[in-house]
């Protein structure tokens, strides 16, 4: 009995190698396979075909995918690259994480309060259900991008000074 359960294990573990060895050949027919996993696994490892397998998986609709190659780009310091993923995953559909990825973008890097604004008010929009606290970290952005846009801060800021804080 413990030999049949041994020698069942061996023979799993040798299919196993061989599957994982042709996934990692690039064939990802060899078994169905989470891309979006492997993907990161493999940028985990510094396998560049991780960049690769990822891009493939988000041109066929695996928003997952996307979200992990917009990541590292964005860790790579690519920012034109996570900013055309984050685009299109707001052109394309109603992806909360990538909205606001592309308003702190926006916001932060490009310093366009008005175009991380627009970007807020679109996500609002979508009406998508959200825990207290995103529903709370959103509402806070949207009124700090409303202070940062507004005429009078835009006008102060392009003569190169703070304008004073607005009495309560």
């Amino acid at each position: 009995m413990v030999f049949e359960h041994n020698l069942s294990d061996i023979t799993s573990l040798a299919r196993m190698y061989a599957a994982i060895a042709r996934l990692l050949d690039g064939d990802l027919d060899a078994v169905p396979v989470d891309e979006r996993a492997l993907g990161r696994w493999m940028l985990s490892r510094k396998a560049h075909s991780g960049v690769a397998l990822l891009a493939g998986s988000f041109s066929r609709g695996n928003l997952g995918a996307g979200v992990e190659l917009s990541l590292h780009h964005k860790r790579q310091g690519e920012w034109e690259k996570a900013l055309e993923i984050w685009q299109a995953m707001v052109e394309g559909g109603q992806s909360v994480f990538a909205a606001i990825e592309l308003a702190k973008h926006l916001e932060h890097r490009a310093h366009d309060a008005r175009r991380a604004l627009a970007v807020v008010e679109r996500l609002l929009s979508w009406n998508l259900p959200a825990s207290a606290k995103l529903r709370g970290d959103i509402r806070l952005r949207r009124e700090r991008l409303l202070r940062k846009s507004s005429p009078r801060r835009m006008s102060a800021a392009h003569r190169g000074r703070t304008p004073p804080k607005a009495r309560a």
